[in-house]
């Protein structure tokens, strides 16, 4: 076959299956096939008899299900103060309560908690299809980007909490957007109750009471009220079971359970991972590096292929000889120079490097490049671009709130955490650009390079299965 005509049946393939989606009959296929990866998973781990390699993973047996186990054993009365799991316990009281039910089989937990991620990702491609107005093919492979990244998907099949918060923190953000579609008070008590409850699983989903708060404010003019005065007071009381919860600890976390593990906490003195508490550049910084790979995978392939068929003689040549065009395109690089900018006074700042109990695959590729002025080179690239891309992206879309409060009020979170897991800000920084997707946007070098990232994704997860890779731990533990 030539090579014509290969390309040419690619390409009506995947225009098959894109109108079979866009048609969206039936009604079961996104559901299917969301699902697929997440049953192979479970087929090839034996039902998740067999424990799922992955980074960190070792906290389901050290934390997790030892607090669910002891939930169970004292539920109803359950003592929420001490417990092993630096994590806020509302997935552990959720799973012990189950349990009465399923009984306390770590395989059987592991599906619930399975379900929670698969549930996870119907909100995520329901939100991106209703509230995003995104075509069904560029829901779907976003949706499975997400689902399938590095520090999501082999969460997924372990009694882990990320997850949960995560799902729970896009439950906020659906509601948010539904919100601003129709300013009325039941859309945002429920965004208000889903912040509590993702608050509850982890207290570093914090940042989201920031979202929601940002939402009421930008709507504040098209609410009567009644409605204002009820809204004023919903954050305040989502955000309470936690201040009670922190009262009853003297801090982040429960009494006895390792502070090591808790981003927002100072450690014991003698510790060298990034000890005491503050404000950490370096967290910004590094989020807005993750940031940076994700948008150079996502978005250049087909920036470049759009410059090409922009040059002279090009199809789109004399478009880009328009005034206005050239004055929005010198608009784009000044605002993208700004971005790129402050990034580098960041890096100038507090320089990004590895420290001890830093742990992530993009630490262990800057721990192999050169560094210069204090910094790990590659962070030198990434970090501009990341900041870049984000302000150009923005500036695409002024009046899209989601996608600038969503990774301010993240950045703000990061600021204040000392940990540099990379699953803490990996999740998060790929939600951040997917948020800034727009209608019809997405076209086939945009497909490839979500294709490589989930390809590369895979290839992580495996990793561990191979044993090329190993699960990290806390320094300490």
């Amino acid at each position: 076959m030539r090579r014509g005509d290969r390309r040419r049946t690619g390409r009506s393939a995947l225009e098959a299956f894109t109108r079979a989606l866009e048609a969206e009959r039936p009604r079961w296929l996104v559901p299917v096939v969301l699902a697929v990866p997440f049953l192979v998973v479970i087929a090839a781990a034996r039902g998740l008899t067999v424990t799922v390699p992955t980074f960190h993973g070792g906290d389901e047996t050290v934390y997790h299900y030892p607090t669910i186990v002891r939930f169970a054993h004292q539920w109803p009365g359950i003592d929420l103060v001490h417990y092993p799991a630096a994590q806020t316990p509302l997935l552990h009281v959720v799973m012990a309560t189950l349990s009465q039910l399923v009984g306390l089989e770590v395989w059987r937990l592991r599906l619930l908690d399975a379900l929670i991620s698969y549930g996870a990702a119907l909100v995520l491609y329901r939100m991106l299809r209703r509230r995003r107005r995104l075509e069904p093919p560029a829901a779907l492979a976003l949706t499975s980007l997400v689902v399938i990244s590095p520090y999501v998907f082999a969460e997924s099949f372990l009694l882990l909490t990320d997850n949960a918060a995560l799902g729970l923190i896009i439950v906020t953000l659906d509601q948010l957007e539904r919100f601003r579609e129709r300013p009325r008070v039941v859309p945002f008590a429920l965004a208000a109750l889903a912040a509590c409850a993702a608050v509850l699983t982890r207290q570093s989903a914090g940042f989201v009471f920031v979202v929601v708060c940002g939402y009421l404010l930008l709507s504040w003019r098209a609410i009567d009220w009644p409605a204002r005065l009820v809204s004023l007071g919903l954050p305040v009381l989502a955000a309470l079971p936690m201040a009670l919860l922190a009262l009853a600890w003297g801090g982040f976390v429960p009494i006895g359970a390792d502070t090591s593990s808790c981003g927002l906490c100072a450690t014991a003195a003698g510790r060298v991972d990034q000890a005491g508490a503050g404000l950490f550049l370096r967290s910004v910084s590094f989020t807005l590096a993750v940031v940076g790979v994700y948008a150079i995978v996502l978005f250049a392939p087909a920036l470049v292929a759009g410059m090409r068929r922009r040059a002279p003689g090009g199809a789109l040549g004399a478009v880009v000889g328009r005034p206005l065009v050239r004055a929005r395109l010198r608009l784009a690089l000044r605002l993208a120079a700004a971005g790129a900018a402050v990034a580098v006074v960041l890096l100038v700042v507090e320089p990004l490097r590895g420290h001890v109990g830093d742990a992530g695959w993009l630490w262990r590729v800057a721990d192999h490049a050169p560094v210069l002025l204090g910094n790990a080179g590659v962070f030198w690239i990434l970090v501009p671009v990341g900041a870049a891309a984000l302000v150009v992206r923005w500036r695409a879309a002024p009046r899209d709130w989601l996608g600038p409060l969503f990774l301010g009020a993240l950045l703000l979170v990061a600021l204040s955490t000392r940990l540099g897991y990379q699953k803490y800000y990996d999740p998060y920084a790929l939600l951040a650009l997917v948020l800034t997707v727009r209608p019809r946007e997405l076209g086939r070098w945009n497909y490839l390079g979500i294709a490589v990232l989930m390809i590369g994704s895979i290839a992580y997860a495996l990793s561990f299965v191979v044993g090329l890779n190993h699960a990290v731990t806390a320094p300490g533990r």
